[in-house]
């Protein structure tokens, strides 16, 4: 008799934690720009078909100018309930989907108005009342989801969502990535699981060849920030492991607390959210088992080819390639060395108001460094533009970036910061070295920029006359006389 008492609580007890489970919703995120139709469909019909079907699932159409995609995206949003189509007014990128995304499962951010009450379509159409910062045009939703297709007599509104987890529309899941991940994720503030790529393509990436995570994926358990940040000394290139925010599934009230998003417009987002979403969690579940398949290809965002004449570019950019007699590499190369410049203001504002943390130190010197490595790399960009001028280029935008970092889009601004007059007369030698000044002394600030620059003109003076009598005979050599201009700054 003690037995089976015994047996029925364990039962009773397993029943109890099932329906504990079973009642915990789980947002999926998935940002779309322009995305094969045949890679679209294979990703949407992967989180359809999860053996754990409390889901929401927010498909965020970010601008695509394809008409296809949209259609796609309404047609799934037809046939299922737990679907809601964003469509936004223009591609602001991958991190302004996810963002939108983030703030539409944060219940009373968005008020909506019934745009199509008389349609008789299956589909009923929403625009957003008052702030409307990421320009959502409108808000799908099934007429199946409201009782009798009375839409007036339900209140609209986000579900209450308990995790959240990211994929891109060109990637996949295993069929049980979201059973797997709750069944670990009870009392986690992340559940952090592994990939398999998929070459589309060949590539020499080392990257997507040799996964740096040996240490972290040696055994399945529990690791806490201190151990995972103990474990980052014994990694040669950390930041590798953190390319990939789609590996998360997070605890949604974890995200909200300590109120982390993606940087808007930037490029390698995953980065700087996943260093900060690792660093903040007192509970991660290290799950070693691959749940979902990640796409190789060419024209992705990451752009696994050595194509530099077809690269995409942000149209936020766009102001940029034509300052520089389009080329495309050159801004493409730009946009991501800056991302990296906008990505290092971030984390050093987040280690300035956290000095007191565990392994703050070691935090600085995996990942400030590397985005400080990352965008000095600007200085070495192939390109056919006088050295003058591209350098002082840079330093007009970059000066702009100091400003405009925190803003709500940091690149924003970047048609402004070109328009200013570049003067024959000034000198390029000085912006030069002023570049180069600020990219090296990282504790130097804005503000300090003309005391900067007076030393760095009497640094130059003095150089001049040190090297005069080289110069003069430099001038003497030349049969008609042309001066030939010391490049003290290179």
């Amino acid at each position: 008799m003690g037995l089976d008492l015994k047996i029925l609580k364990i039962m009773v007890w397993q029943n109890t934690e099932r329906i504990v489970m079973e009642s915990k919703k789980v947002g999926v995120v998935i940002p779309i720009f322009n995305t094969e139709a045949s890679l679209l469909k294979q990703c949407i019909e992967s989180v359809i078909a999860q053996t754990y079907k409390n889901l929401e699932i927010c498909l965020i159409n970010d601008g695509s100018t394809q008409e296809e995609v949209l259609e796609i995206c309404k047609k799934y949003c037809r046939s299922d309930v737990r679907i809601t189509l964003i469509h936004k007014q223009y591609n602001g990128g991958v991190s302004e989907s996810r963002n939108a995304a983030i703030e539409w499962f944060s219940i009373g951010k968005y008020f909506y108005t019934l745009q199509n009450p008389k349609t008789r379509e299956s589909l009923y159409a929403f625009s957003v009342k008052g702030e409307n910062p990421y320009k959502i045009t409108r808000i799908y939703k099934a007429k199946s989801c409201f009782k009798g297709g009375d839409v007036e007599a339900y209140s609209f509104c986000a579900p209450r969502i308990d995790y959240v987890v990211f994929l891109d529309s060109d990637d996949t899941w295993k069929q049980e990535l979201v059973q797997e991940c709750l069944q670990c994720a009870q009392g986690m503030d992340i559940v952090w699981f592994q990939t398999l790529p998929v070459h589309a393509i060949k590539t020499t990436s080392r990257v997507y060849k040799v996964q740096k995570e040996e240490l972290f994926f040696g055994k399945e358990g529990v690791i806490s920030y201190k151990e995972w940040v103990d474990t980052l000394q014994n990694v040669e290139d950390a930041i590798q492991c953190l390319s990939y925010v789609w590996r998360f599934f997070i605890d949604f009230n974890y995200l909200k607390r300590i109120q982390l998003e993606f940087v808007n417009q930037c490029f390698a987002e995953d980065h700087h959210f996943s260093m900060l979403l690792l660093y903040q969690a007192d509970n991660i579940y290290v799950l070693p088992k691959k749940l979902v398949y990640y796409l190789v290809r060419a024209n992705s965002e990451t752009n696994h080819t050595n194509d530099r004449e077809n690269v995409n570019i942000p149209h936020y950019f766009a102001p940029l390639l034509e300052v520089v007699g389009g080329d495309r590499a050159l801004v493409r190369d730009l946009f991501k060395k800056l991302s990296f410049y906008v990505m290092k203001l971030r984390v050093q504002d987040f280690i300035r108001q956290h000095q007191n943390r565990y392994g703050i130190a070691i935090f600085t010197e995996k990942f400030l460094q590397h985005f400080r490595k990352e965008y000095q790399h600007i200085l070495y960009l192939k390109h056919s533009l006088k050295t003058e001028f591209y350098l002082s280029l840079v330093m007009r935008v970059l000066l702009c970036l100091n400003e405009d970092y925190k803003l709500f889009r940091p690149f924003s601004r970047l048609a402004k910061a070109l328009e200013v007059d570049s003067g024959e007369g000034q000198k390029r030698d000085i912006e030069a070295q002023f570049v180069i000044d600020m990219l090296s002394i990282m504790d130097k600030e804005v503000v300090h920029r003309n005391a900067i620059i007076s030393d760095l003109q009497k640094n130059i003076k003095e150089l001049e006359e040190e090297n005069s009598e080289l110069y003069l005979q430099s001038l003497e050599s030349q049969e008609d006389h042309k001066a030939t201009q010391l490049r003290v700054f290179r």
